[in-house]
């Protein structure tokens, strides 16, 4: 639910002064609570007490303005698994952003520089007919534009679990986030591409374990050793244009990769995404410059079949 931005009102009134009378005007804002202050008033006592524990409290009491992605109390009993993952110091920085960026200036792939090192905050908005959702890196908004005086506080559904101890990009983060992708980063070198899905931004990695490569068979993955510009090909089949988190996807939704060829979604009763049938296993890892999505089968371009190799 998206509450409306209050605008900026002046409250005036006139004060006896004498024989005349002297106009006084107050800035409401100032009478607004703080950041934490407002987030007590709000329920949000979970979240108040992580950001008392990663030690940032007495900023938001004083400093500002900040935006702060609060998440609801049941969140933190429901905190996804990632594995070598930050913190919770670490990751409560990851949800405070520097600035008040109001809800009227979210846009798709709008990044907001957090009070984390070298990390940013991604808002996305996904459109499904009528309807829109928007995500803070990957999280849902429940309730936007709670004002305090020095900032403003969005409602997440969830944490933001996806922050790891060194910032990186789809490919530079691999080795930290995703455990068993050693055979997809080695292909990702050996193809060129490195650089490029390095700084490319926004894209999302579709990323094959060790194990959907183990499937094909040694005489097609030789092939693709020797074959660079097809490696290319297959590799840049697993790169969808922009950010795709699951909160945003839908059954039936058509994403085009950058080897121009469309993945296909689907979506079980679980909210589980697969890819033209490949599941994704480890979901909604966060990224500088996007996202990845760990997957259990490798996606094959039909051309790839030009030429008969046993897959």
């Amino acid at each position: 639910m998206l509450l409306p931005v209050s605008p900026i009102l002046l409250l005036v009134g006139l004060m006896p002064l004498g024989r005349g009378f002297v106009l006084e005007v107050t800035d409401p804002s100032s009478t607004r609570p703080n950041l934490l202050q407002l987030a007590i008033s709000l329920n949000l006592t979970t979240c108040v007490d992580q950001l008392k524990e990663a030690g940032i409290d007495k900023i938001l009491n004083h400093e500002g303005p900040f935006t702060v992605f609060c998440p609801i109390n049941d969140a933190f009993d429901r905190q996804a698994d990632y594995p070598g993952s930050a913190g919770m110091k670490e990751k409560m920085l990851q949800h405070v952003g520097t600035g008040m960026v109001t809800s009227d200036k979210f846009r798709n792939e709008l990044t907001i520089r957090s009070l984390l090192p070298g990390r940013k905050i991604r808002v996305n908005v996904y459109t499904a007919g009528p309807f829109s959702t928007e995500t803070i890196n990957g999280q849902a908004v429940l309730e936007s534009n709670h004002l305090a005086r020095n900032g403003v506080i969005h409602i997440l559904y969830s944490v933001m679990d996806s922050v790891y101890p060194m910032p990186g990009s789809v490919v530079g983060e691999l080795q930290e986030c995703c455990t068993g992708t050693t055979q997809l980063l080695a292909f990702v070198h050996l193809s060129g591409l490195y650089q490029v899905l390095d700084q490319t931004d926004p894209i999302t990695l579709l990323a094959p374990t060790d194990a959907a490569w183990a499937k094909l068979s040694s005489a097609f993955l030789n092939h693709l050793d020797k074959n660079i510009p097809l490696l290319r090909q297959v590799l840049l089949a697993h790169v969808l244009q922009g950010t795709w988190y699951t909160v945003g996807l839908s059954r039936g939704d058509s994403l085009k990769t950058l080897a121009g060829v469309r993945v296909t979604v689907d979506k079980d009763r679980n909210g589980t995404v697969s890819y033209s049938g490949a599941v994704t296993s480890l979901a909604d890892v966060v990224a500088g410059n996007g996202a990845v999505q760990v997957i259990d089968e490798v996606l094959l371009p039909k051309h790839v079949f030009d030429k008969p190799f046993k897959v």
